[in-house]
């Protein structure tokens, strides 16, 4: 059992993930200027995660699916997923659609075990996927939100794979004072499409060797969708979403609009949507399936993210003929007189 100093991390870690992700960047610019120092790491051969528990049948989990980032994983019984947002509602009210949203964890029934799946930025796009997941990692152990102030040993990073594609995985051994052996926390970064990465993070408070393979036994069942998959989400046309600006209790607020095939305002994963007329509805299907969104994305953002002064990113998601295709402002310059956006605006205000 964790000490005093610890339990209050572990319990937050699983409830609420990486909520104080904002928090971190002042530990990153300690790192930047020399404040924190990081133990070198050694780079390994790469390496597959097989599973070693089989603690029931995996073939009889559940599955959750992500079409926002195109993955999906199977969990035991009994596990639970979950939003950063409290009770899984956005500050409105509005259901979250776990399926389509940047960050989930994977709980069990009592809250002790637990899986965190967060996308993340490039730090800078000239880095290599390698260099990027570095500098979060980085950016992370110099930040209290996710170890505090435990005492961390020299990290083992190792490349393996997952699904195919090359991944990183952070071995770290850390203690808080009041504990009678280390724990583990794992962090790994995957690679996504456009710049992006996903990162995985899951904790042993004692090291438990059995806890660890069952782990192991759930990330080996991750896969990422192809395309057909991708697009195979019942009815859903389009969904925009809004990041950005204070609430009234002072946290960051969060809205999805949802456009169905049909135009109608049937509900899908607690989100309702909002009704288009059959002319309107044949025409924005058509912009979406005709786009070519490879040219939408060349052209660059450069500024600064609204976000970041209380304005909003705008994410929207296309469920495509041919699967799920991503467009942010904080990323993409998107032209509002565009054939697709204009329609699209025009619809959603």
């Amino acid at each position: 059992m964790i000490g005093k100093n610890s339990k209050g991390f572990v319990h937050l870690f699983l409830l609420v993930v990486i909520v104080a992700i904002g928090l971190a960047g002042i530990g990153y610019y300690g790192y930047k200027n020399g404040q924190i120092k990081i133990n070198p790491t050694q780079k390994q051969a790469a390496v597959s995660l097989t599973p070693t528990l089989n603690p029931e049948n995996p073939s009889n989990w559940a599955i959750y699916t992500n079409y926002f980032l195109g993955y999906s994983i199977k969990y035991p019984g009994g596990w639970e997923i979950h939003s950063v947002y409290p009770n899984d509602e956005y500050d409105d009210g509005e259901k979250v659609d776990l399926s389509n949203t940047h960050s989930i964890s994977l709980t069990s029934p009592d809250y002790k075990l637990g899986i965190s799946f967060k996308e993340e930025q490039n730090m800078n796009n000239r880095y290599s996927f390698e260099e990027n997941a570095r500098e979060w990692r980085i950016y992370y152990m110099s930040s209290t939100a996710e170890l505090g102030n435990a005492q961390t040993e020299i990290i083992k990073e190792e490349g393996f794979k997952i699904d195919g594609r090359d991944a990183i995985k952070n071995t770290i051994p850390y203690q808080f004072e009041d504990m009678e052996r280390p724990g583990t926390a794992i962090w790994m970064y995957i690679p996504l499409s456009g710049k992006h990465l996903l990162s995985v993070k899951y904790y042993s408070e004692n090291s438990d060797e059995k806890e660890l393979e069952l782990y192991n036994e759930i990330l080996s069942t991750f896969q990422f969708l192809n395309k057909n998959e991708a697009s195979s989400l019942p009815n859903k046309l389009v969904t925009i979403t809004y990041i950005g600006g204070l609430c009234p209790d002072g946290s960051t607020c969060s809205s999805t609009k949802l456009i169905l095939r049909d135009g109608s305002s049937g509900i899908i994963d607690g989100l309702k949507g909002i009704q288009v007329n059959l002319a309107d509805i044949l025409e924005l299907t058509g912009l979406v399936d005709s786009t070519d969104f490879d040219k939408v994305r060349t052209k660059k953002f450069t500024g600064i993210c609204p976000k970041a002064y209380d304005g909003q990113e705008v994410i929207y998601v296309f469920y495509t003929s041919h699967g799920t295709e991503r467009v942010s402002s904080c990323e993409t310059d998107v032209e509002e007189n565009y054939p697709l956006f204009s329609k699209l605006n025009g619809l959603i205000q």
